[in-house]
């Protein structure tokens, strides 16, 4: 084509209404790039050539009429940076990013009292202590959101001050009482472990993502379910002679450290979560989800087993000596057997294309209950000539046992929990190859029970404590949650990265808002990965 008929073809799309003339002019024009391209392309043998790129063509309909060329649609543009991770390719998940939550419920625990931890005759019995019963994670929140999905999953949880054990102390406090009663008793001592909970997850998304199933998998290391407890060792005997009669007694070292528990790694309860999709809404990133979670007993049953000794005093002349010392052993055994049904409703959404919200209620139901195995064995020393003596405890004669075994069950609370999560993309860029958001997110988590908790009262010692209102039977141990009722409420400040298309990452802090029983841990620690597939 000659320079000429370019430069006219470049011209005619700047001017929107030509005049006659040079809509002629353009016909020409036309006329002349037509003839000029099937003359080329008759000469080397191909279609006829394009236009320039830029040029627009002018033809004449049968009517003689001027009929403009269409202008050409807009250039395609990289997303704004506030639009959804959803147009480079992500999930509506990845959009909405899952909850950070916290996972530590209330549990009861196993009262009971030390008599000594001593051989010192001057100390009195007594020391309250406690051991936790098995925790459960059965928060649905945690690491989800409304919108069923394909993705593996990891979450790392560290409660500080998880699990709080009372022992002994390994120190002596005043009784209150005047001589000849025991002066001195032991002290209790409150002490805490740390809990690392590790949870492997897997989601799997049905009929075009209408519903999910998700299973759980938690294993955690803290306090053992497996514990032996010990107030003291036995490092000898000793003979007493007095005119007539020789008594025997323990030699007993305190060891207050061996009673304050140890710590392994624990299989907990494993659960499998049905989610639903009522309503979804894609061009807003919303979804309004129920579903049920079901929490099986897996995790190991419970056995503790608690030694302790006592010291006989008797008054026969204003005075106090040891006319002899015994051993007992505790064990409490509790089976692991509730089932727990969570139904919950959730709803994540985007009300802009920065902000984003989650939301979820929860109700958990026991199915059943725990069964709790208790016994206790006595065993005396023996001291000839002398008979029984039931100022404190009943004698026994040498080399017999008393065995006294109970069994009764004790059920987990209903629990209601409400957790709720809104967030901001203060980066995003999707078009970036690794990191394409980071949102800061703030949660609050609420947990109440709806039930009084329920107390196992097991058989009453045959040990007695002397008291300022006088001689009165050591307090029976319990199992249970003392609690009438217990609110649990936590905040979480954390934020997310989205990774690719892929993966995303959360990390995070929880504060508990409670005090005393309303209180599971002193802070907590979340990590989370989530791979979509």
């Amino acid at each position: 084509m000659s320079p000429r008929c370019t430069r006219i073809l470049q011209w005619l799309p700047g001017r929107a209404r030509p005049r006659p003339a040079a809509a002629w002019g353009a016909v020409l024009a036309a006329a002349a790039w037509a003839a000029t391209a099937r003359g080329l392309a008759q000469e080397a043998g191909n279609a006829p050539a394009a236009a320039p790129p830029g040029a627009a063509v002018a033809a004449t309909a049968f009517d003689g009429s001027l009929s403009l060329p269409p202008v050409p649609p807009p250039a395609p543009q990289a997303p704004a940076l506030g639009d959804s991770l959803t147009a480079a390719g992500s999930t509506q998940a990845a959009a909405v990013p899952y909850m950070l939550g916290n996972s530590l419920r209330p549990s009861g625990a196993i009262n009971f009292s030390y008599a000594l931890d001593t051989s010192d005759p001057s100390v009195g019995p007594g020391a309250p202590a406690k051991i936790p019963i098995l925790h459960r994670f059965t928060k649905v929140a945690e690491d989800n959101n409304a919108f069923p999905a394909d993705r593996f999953s990891y979450q790392y949880d560290f409660f500080s001050n998880g699990s709080g054990v009372v022992g002994l102390s390994g120190q002596l406090g005043s009784t209150g009482l005047a001589p000849p009663l025991p002066p001195s008793r032991p002290l209790s001592r409150d002490i805490f472990h740390d809990v690392s909970l590790h949870t492997f997850a897997y989601e799997q998304s049905f009929a075009d993502g209408l519903f999910s199933l998700e299973t759980r998998l938690p294993f955690a290391f803290g306090l053992s379910n497996r514990l032996n407890l010990s107030a003291g060792q036995i490092t000898g005997d000793q003979v007493f002679s007095f005119p007539g009669i020789d008594y025997y007694a323990l030699e007993v070292d305190p060891t207050a450290r061996n009673t304050w528990g140890g710590q392994g790694w624990e299989l907990q309860d494993v659960s499998e979560i049905l989610k639903i999709a009522i309503y979804q809404d894609p061009a807003r990133d919303l979804c309004f989800a129920g579903g049920l979670q079901v929490v099986a007993p897996t995790a190991r049953n419970m056995n503790v087993q608690v030694t302790d000794y006592w010291e006989e005093y008797y008054p026969p002349a204003g005075f106090f000596f040891t006319i002899f010392n015994g051993r007992r052993t505790r064990t409490f055994h509790i089976e692991n057997d509730t089932w727990t049904l969570s139904p919950f409703l959730a709803l994540s959404m985007k009300p802009t294309a920065r902000t984003f919200f989650n939301g979820f209620v929860q109700l958990d139901v026991p199915l059943g209950s725990d069964s709790v195995a208790y016994s206790q064995v006595y065993e005396s020393t023996y001291y000839p000539g002398f008979g029984p003596v039931p100022f404190l405890l009943q004698v026994y004669p040498q080399g017999s046992q008393v065995q006294e075994n109970f069994q009764g069950t004790v059920r987990d609370q209903v629990l209601m929990q409400l957790d709720l999560a809104v967030g901001y993309w203060l980066y995003q860029n999707p078009e970036a190859r690794w990191l394409k958001g980071l949102a800061p997110t703030l949660e609050l988590h609420l947990m109440q029970t709806l039930d009084k908790g329920q107390v196992l009262q097991l058989p009453v010692s045959t040990l007695y404590q002397a008291t300022p209102a006088g001689v009165v039977p050591e307090p029976a141990p319990t199992v249970g949650n003392a609690a009438a009722s217990t609110t649990l409420t936590d905040v979480t400040f954390g934020l997310t990265g989205q990774i690719g298309k892929a993966a995303s990452f959360g990390v995070a802090g929880s504060v508990p808002l409670g005090t005393g029983h309303d209180r599971t841990a002193s802070s907590e620690l979340h990590l989370q990965f989530n791979f979509q597939f």
